[in-house]
């Protein structure tokens, strides 16, 4: 429901129906499912209706889910508006290839998922210079899933773009010292990582408010 691909799949569906009211509990309630990470299920409400719903619908529909909590797709910015997420050889070439990164659907395949890698393969994705912020910020967005709840985890990866912005320069430095594969690649050595760890922490408490997972 939430994935615009899977929304288009539900045509005929939505045409006729609209979503009334909704609750979202975490897979791990039945037993012996999902054991290492639980995925949001959607009970859900509908009512026949001639207006029927479309995505921008789904977008701006409140959630809520059963600890008490809710939200809206609306309320956050999808990466996918900066960035690549599955293989693009035919569009970029080999010249202007300054990293590699793997292949990227949702935030529990990210948590499953590598994020740079050393060789190209059929799984990654060619990144240009000019678009390394973005995935730096991807880097460390996987860094803090385990402070994010499972009902964001069928969502794309998410970020506030003005507060983004502003520490744009910490969470490229946070993934260069975080990460083996960045720091072979660039040469160069981050200082008061402390400093830079707890901006780039207090972003991310910003970001998920609420739902940050203590």
């Amino acid at each position: 429901m939430i994935k615009k691909s899977n929304f288009k799949i539900l045509k005929k569906f939505t045409f006729k129906y609209r979503l009334i009211n909704s609750l979202i509990f975490n897979s791990q309630e039945f037993s012996k499912t999902s054991k290492i990470t639980g995925f949001p299920i959607l009970i859900a409400f509908y009512k026949k209706s001639n207006m029927g719903m479309d995505y921008h619908f789904i977008e701006n529909f409140s959630f809520p889910t059963i600890e008490g909590n809710s939200f809206c797709l609306n309320d956050y910015c999808s990466i996918e508006n900066f960035i690549t997420k599955y293989p693009n050889q035919k569009n970029i070439s080999a010249e202007k290839t300054f990293a590699y990164f793997w292949t990227m659907r949702d935030i529990n395949a990210l948590k499953r998922s590598r994020t740079f890698v050393e060789e190209e393969n059929y799984n990654t994705i060619r990144i240009e210079k000019e678009k390394m912020n973005y995935y730096c910020y991807v880097d460390v967005f996987k860094k803090f899933i385990p402070h994010i709840p499972y009902y964001f985890g069928n969502s794309n990866v998410f970020l506030n773009l003005k507060e983004y912005s502003k520490i744009k320069k910490e969470i490229n430095l946070y993934s260069l010292a975080t990460n083996p594969i960045l720091k072979k690649k660039i040469n160069q050595k981050v200082s008061n990582f402390s400093t830079i760890e707890k901006k780039v922490t207090n972003y991310f408490q910003k970001l998920l408010g609420e739902h940050y997972v203590y």
